[in-house]
């Protein structure tokens, strides 16, 4: 009986503990870097260290993403098209937070490989900065690697 009735106050604790983890996510985030670390490579920026993007964060538990290579140009033909394609990443999902872990149901995204799928991340908040990492797996980018992502967005006022 004990260890139900601690069990149930552990609970109670966490919950708006996790709650408030979420609340302070919401809000709408400018990516400042994004560094990538492939599995014996050293760690680069993609896109050219120019990526621009947005993650915004709504209080009703979505959250969606858009990176993109700065400087794009509209596109003229399938080529063209098939480039920007490829100089972007976005998806969209309900999310969960359990303590430092954001856990996002993916329903929709750029390329369909994400798609149906949990992405986990970790995150931490540094002021006004919301520093986001994965842990190591499978690249999207680039198929056959293992990479680990670290992402900084800063809250836009």
């Amino acid at each position: 009986m004990i260890r139900f009735i601690a069990l149930a106050l552990a609970l109670c604790w966490l919950q708006p503990a996790q709650a408030q983890d979420a609340k302070q996510l919401v809000g709408t985030w400018k990516l400042v870097s994004w560094k990538v670390q492939y599995v014996g490579e050293n760690a680069k920026e993609p896109f050219g260290g120019k990526a621009k993007g947005r993650l915004i964060v709504a209080p009703d538990g979505y959250w969606s993403a858009l990176i993109t290579r700065a400087e794009r140009k509209p596109a003229t033909n399938d080529a063209e098209r098939a480039r920007l394609l490829r100089t972007m990443v976005a998806y969209s999902g309900k999310f969960t937070v359990t303590g430092d872990k954001i856990s996002t149901a993916i329903d929709l995204s750029w390329n369909e490989v994400s798609t149906g799928k949990t992405q986990e991340r970790f995150f931490k908040m540094e002021g006004d900065k919301l520093v986001i990492s994965s842990p190591e797996q499978a690249s999207v980018l680039q198929p056959g690697k293992r990479v680990q992502t670290t992402l900084t967005w800063e809250r836009e006022k």
